[in-house]
């Protein structure tokens, strides 16, 4: 079924269905209308699932449509239940219904035109509301009349109480309406609320404009003042004491609590200038900061605790967390930095710059702590006099009698050249860095010892030591360090001999041993070094006697054993060449071109072309020898083959003389007399 087989060929009826008195009247109507399947040009008979929709006379829907599955049609005719509910039939306005059916065909529904047009009947809804009629002239089933009553002196402003009474808060802006209070709950609007005096919150007073253009705001803040002015306190019992103390700004609870007469102080921060009675144009910030201050002027303390004892030092500047914490009266001070301070509660025009720098004299600059360095990238400009007090133990004199006792340390360069010069540095002993020895030469026995605890010696001559700890003998020996041994050379830390009159031992690296005369060691004794050789190692002379085999360089240069087991092998298989490899090799005669010397052996690139097993390569790829120790194996497999051959050729032997001996038999079993059977 489709759109075009569906024709609305008679106009939809509306049936009111009567009911019994009994029932309750409702919203929903009873619609029935007729529709044919123009296909087959008769009524239609049959289930469908059919929707309808209402719209007003604008083509604008109305409500949301109603689905009704599994409508019987005979002969053409349905009939249906709906309710679209009272607010979809206002009066005096027209509905139209649309009719739409499901076409399984194209599962969707399909629109009947024309819409209908609903009569009034449905309108009728809206006497459900008509009950209420019955109660017009009641209230709440009471007569009117009995409650509503004209000529009552109540219904006029006569009433009591009257019209100004005190019962009632006046809108007025009069007199004062006294002893007055109020209640409100909820929120409301107001263009001013216009205090005498104050505004209070819990029965505190919160707010007050009092003397002479101040601002008090919080619990207590600014309570006696009487005369100051042009103050500002901000936070519980900001300024509370204050009197005739005037152009003051106190932010945060409590601060300058105690200020009596103080002006132009600026105090920011919980608990700030507390104990500030008469002091002027000083500016606190940070908790506590200033806190003792009493009648010091013309301080600036900025940080937690800042200038936190001072009672009446003048114009000082205190920057950072606890920064002058511990001047009281000193005047004209500057502490820049954490916890930097005065060693003395009085000094005056002193200055500590760092945080933990502490200055102890008047007029003095100190720069950071003791253990700090002070550098200065630019120029140093003195344009007054660098004094230095006449024999002062704390420097070096330039005298020519020793200064006995004296010490001098210098942290960075000597001139501004980035030198340290002098015609002779001349120390009787040793040379000392931060306590440590550094540098010692024993002219007696010319020795140079550098590096702290070594060259414990006290004979040995010609020694050179560096590094910690050098110098000592093996294991800690009774015999103790070298004391007699000399011509030695012992380079790291604890490098040492093995005993203590060797000579001419050398030891390199550190925890390095040497245990001979004449004799060079390099690296620790446990073998955990590796002695590296970037260029051609020349050994002009090897030991005497019996001793391990060295091989071959292995890959990162080391030279090691010859070995062979197992354990250092992978991708074992069989080498099978013999004679037929052999037989290509070209043994030659040569001289070296280094010296001339005559020789014998290979070309290794005629070997390489051979078998590129038997030749090895330098750093560069290059063929640079040929592996004699391996020609071996293929010697071997030809004894195999030469083996092989000789036990063919005997078994054949055999053979034919086993034949020859036959043959002779018969040969002289006919004819003894044959020379081969003589």
């Amino acid at each position: 079924m489709n759109k075009n087989n569906l024709k609305l060929i008679f106009c939809a009826v509306l049936i009111c269905i009567t009911a019994q008195i009994s029932f309750a009247q409702t919203t929903a109507f009873t619609y029935q209308g007729r529709f044919t399947d123009s296909t087959v040009a008769q009524p239609t008979n049959g289930t469908y699932n059919m929707q309808f929709a209402l719209f007003d006379a604008m083509n604008a829907p109305v409500g949301t449509a109603i689905t009704v599955a599994s409508v019987q049609v005979v002969n053409g005719i349905f009939t249906v239940n709906l309710d679209f509910g009272a607010p979809a039939f206002p009066a005096n306005m027209e509905r139209l219904l649309e009719t739409r059916v499901f076409n399984t065909a194209t599962a969707a529904y399909v629109n009947l035109s024309p819409r209908q047009p609903l009569t009034s009947a449905p309108f009728a809804i809206r006497s459900l509301n008509a009950t209420t009629a019955d109660n017009a002239l009641n209230v709440g089933g009471t007569p009117a009349a009995q409650i509503i009553k004209e000529g009552d002196a109540r219904l006029t402003d006569t009433r009591t109480p009257t019209a100004g009474s005190g019962n009632y808060i006046q809108n007025q802006n009069a007199a004062a309406q006294t002893a007055t209070n109020f209640s409100i709950d909820g929120t409301g609007a107001a263009n001013v609320f216009n205090a005498t005096t104050q505004f209070n919150i819990g029965g505190n007073r919160v707010l007050s404009v009092g003397g002479t253009r101040n601002t008090f705001a919080g619990r207590g803040a600014g309570a006696a003042n009487p005369t100051g002015g042009n103050n500002s306190f901000f936070g519980d019992d900001a300024g509370v004491r204050n009197n005739t103390g005037s152009g003051n700004a106190f932010f945060g609870a409590r601060t300058g609590q105690a200020n009596l007469a103080g002006a132009s102080n600026s105090f920011f921060g919980f608990e700030t200038g507390f104990d500030n009675t008469g002091g002027n144009n000083n500016s606190f910030f940070g908790r506590h900061a200033g806190i003792a201050n009493k009648t010091g002027n013309e301080n600036v303390f900025l940080g937690v605790n800042a200038g936190f004892s001072n009672l009446s030092g003048n114009q000082n500047v205190f920057l950072g967390v606890q920064a002058g914490n511990t001047n009281t009266v000193g005047s004209s001070n500057t502490i820049i930095g954490t916890a930097a301070s005065v060693a003395f509660n009085n000094l005056t025009f002193a200055t500590a710059l760092g945080a933990g720098a502490v200055v102890g004299d008047h007029n003095s600059i100190v720069l950071g702590r003791a253990s700090d360095t002070v550098r200065i990238p630019g120029n140093l400009l003195i344009t007054g006099t660098y004094n230095i007090p006449t024999n002062s133990p704390g420097y070096i004199q330039n005298t020519a009698t020793q200064q006995a006792a004296s010490n001098f340390n210098i942290s960075g360069d000597g001139t501004a050249g980035g030198t340290l010069s002098a015609n002779v540095f001349n120390s009787a002993t040793q040379y000392n860095i931060n306590g440590r020895r550094a540098l010692q030469f024993v002219n007696q026995q010319n020795n140079i010892f550098i590096g702290d605890n070594n060259g414990q010696t006290t004979a040995g001559g010609n020694n050179v030591y560096l590094g910690v700890n050098t110098g000592g003998y093996f294991n800690n020996s009774p015999n103790g360090f070298n004391t007699t041994g000399s011509n030695n050379t012992l380079i790291g830390a604890g490098a040492t001999l093995g005993y203590p009159a060797i000579s001419y031992g050398t030891a390199i690296g550190a925890g390095s041993r040497v245990f001979s005369d004449n004799t060079i060691a390099l690296g620790r004794l446990d073998g955990s070094d590796t002695v590296q050789v970037s260029g051609q190692l020349a050994v002009f002379q090897l030991a005497e006697g019996p001793g391990f085999g060295m091989c071959r360089r292995n890959s990162d240069g080391r030279i090691s054993f010859c070995s062979s087991s197992i354990r250092y092998k992978t991708n074992i298989a069989p080498f099978a060449s013999g004679l037929n490899l052999i037989n290509r090799l070209r043994p030659v005669t040569f001289d070296w071109k280094t010296d001339g010397t005559p020789d014998v052996g290979f070309i290794a690139e005629e070997i390489n072309a051979v078998e590129p097993l038997l030749t090895i390569y330098n750093d560069k790829g290059e063929i640079e020898g040929v592996k004699y120790d391996r020609l071996s194996v293929a010697f071997v497999n030809a004894f195999k083959e030469q083996q092989t051959q000789i036990e063919a050729q005997a078994k054949q032997i055999n053979e034919q003389k086993l034949l020859i001996d036959g043959l002779k038999t018969l040969v002289c079993a006919s004819n003894p007399t044959a020379a081969v059977c003589q």
